[in-house]
């Protein structure tokens, strides 16, 4: 991933892709940047980062039925389901039992989530060593919303850009733990071949 700090832009080819090359020991390689997949990427992870989401809170709890597993999960990340915009309180029964009730769901204008989202996220947690950092563990839902929200915001194919430009979309991809795909899945970088 340093090889992106080390790559001499070069142009832009069909206002899309961002050609550099790098030198790697004796050769040099000429590569190709998707301008839009490469900040798309970028945009997503920030994305993940850094964004939390609305609530808005039920008239009525939910009183959950989980598994202890499930319960011990959300007593120990209650902040990781708060992130992702869910309310979930704790309460003791006169029989000494555990209860989860939700209170709040995210709030979005097209997206409807619900108490499928709370155990997607529970399962996501029981799967904790796959996952960089308990910021990415997000439920399938809000990975959607975020990808498309990237996307969005993303330098278009099309667009003229500046060495400036070309060089910070460039730039930002050594510090993604993804550089080499797009939020939704489509290569951001390839090797045209060696030059020398």
């Amino acid at each position: 991933k340093n090889d992106f700090n080390h790559m001499k832009i070069l142009g832009q080819f069909n206002l899309g892709f961002i050609i550099t090359s790098l030198k790697k020991g004796p050769h040099q390689y000429l590569l190709i940047i998707d301008q839009h997949a490469s900040e798309e990427r970028y945009n997503f992870e920030q994305f993940i980062q850094h964004t939390t989401l609305v609530k808005q809170p039920l008239v009525t709890p939910i009183l959950l039925q989980i598994s202890t597993i499930n319960m011990l999960l959300i007593e120990e990340h209650m902040s990781v389901f708060q992130r992702n915009g869910f309310d979930l309180e704790i309460r003791e029964t006169k029989e000494l039992e555990k209860q989860v009730y939700l209170k709040a769901l995210p709030l979005s204008k097209n997206i409807v989530f619900g108490v499928e989202d709370v155990e997607d996220l529970c399962f996501k947690l029981s799967q904790d060593d796959s996952y960089h950092n308990k910021l990415e563990i997000r439920p399938d839902k809000v990975m959607r919303m975020l990808a498309s929200r990237a996307c969005r915001q993303a330098v278009m194919i099309g667009t003229p850009l500046s060495i400036k430009q070309m060089t910070q979309i460039v730039r930002k991809l050594h510090n993604l733990t993804n550089p080499w795909i797009c939020a939704h899945g489509r290569p951001s970088e390839r090797c045209a071949g060696q030059i020398t």
